[in-house]
C-alpha cells in the first residue's frame, strides 16, 4: 500500500471461501498488512449437491459405523489432530491390499488420528461388518451415500483424504498405498505440533 501511516484506515475482506472466519474489519497502519484467517468445519449444511476439493473447508457430517454407532466429524476433530477418510469397497483388490498398512499405521497413531473407512459402493452393512471382523481391522468402517465420492473428489478406489485440525481438505491421494512407512510419514506431518497448513495431491509430495 502506498499510503501515509495513519490509524484512520481499516481493511475489509470480501469473497473469502466458506468456512473461514472473517472479521468485520482489520486495523491497518503503515504500508503493509498481513491477515491470517482461521477455518473450521462448515456446520448445518448438507453434503448433497456440494462440490469440494483440495483446499476447501470440509462440511461436518455424521455416519454410522459397523457397530451401529454414530461418528460425527466435528466431535472427532475436537479430540484428534486429523481425520483420514479412506474410500473403499469390500471387493476392491487395491483396497484389500492396502488395508493391512492402514491398520499398522492406525495402531501407532490412533491417539492423534482417526481413520474412517468410507464405503460408498456396497450398501450391505452386514457385509462390511463381516469384512472388518474377518480381517481384524480395528478402525471404524461406515457406509456413506454413493454421491460422496464425487462430492469430495474421490474419482477411483481406493482414495485417501486428509481433513486437518482446521477442517480443511489437505490431501487427496488416489490409488493404493503399498507400504506403511509412507502412511506414517504423512501422519507425522499432519500431527506435528509445528504443523503449518499445506495442500497435497499425493502422499509422495509430503516432506519426509
Amino acid at each position: 500500500f502506498n499510503l501515509p501511516a495513519s490509524d484512520d484506515y481499516a481493511i475489509t475482506l470480501d469473497g473469502a471461501p466458506a468456512g473461514y472466519a472473517v472479521k468485520e474489519s482489520y486495523t491497518f497502519t503503515g504500508n503493509t498488512a498481513k491477515i491470517s484467517l482461521t477455518s473450521s468445519l462448515i456446520e448445518g449444511e448438507s453434503l448433497s449437491g456440494a462440490t469440494l476439493g483440495l483446499g476447501d473447508v470440509m462440511y461436518d457430517f455424521t455416519v454410522t459405523n459397523q457397530a451401529g454407532e454414530e461418528i460425527t466429524l466435528s466431535e472427532v476433530l475436537a479430540e484428534k489432530k486429523m481425520v483420514l477418510l479412506n474410500f473403499f469397497f469390500t471387493t476392491c483388490s487395491p483396497c484389500i491390499t492396502e488395508f493391512p498398512y492402514m491398520q499398522e499405521a492406525y495402531e501407532e497413531y490412533s491417539d492423534d488420528v482417526e481413520l474412517i473407512a468410507m464405503n460408498a459402493v456396497n450398501t450391505d452393512a452386514d457385509a462390511v461388518k463381516d469384512f472388518q471382523e474377518t480381517n481384524g481391522y480395528t478402525f471404524p468402517m461406515a457406509l456413506c451415500d454413493s454421491r460422496w465420492g464425487a462430492v469430495i473428489g474421490a474419482q477411483a478406489y481406493p482414495t485417501t483424504i486428509v481433513i486437518d485440525r482446521y477442517g480443511n481438505i489437505c490431501l487427496i491421494h488416489t490409488g493404493m498405498v503399498t507400504e506403511a512407512e509412507s502412511l506414517k510419514t504423512m501422519l507425522d506431518y499432519f500431527t506435528s505440533d509445528s504443523y503449518e497448513q499445506e495442500f497435497f495431491k499425493t502422499m509422495s509430495q509430503i516432506p519426509a
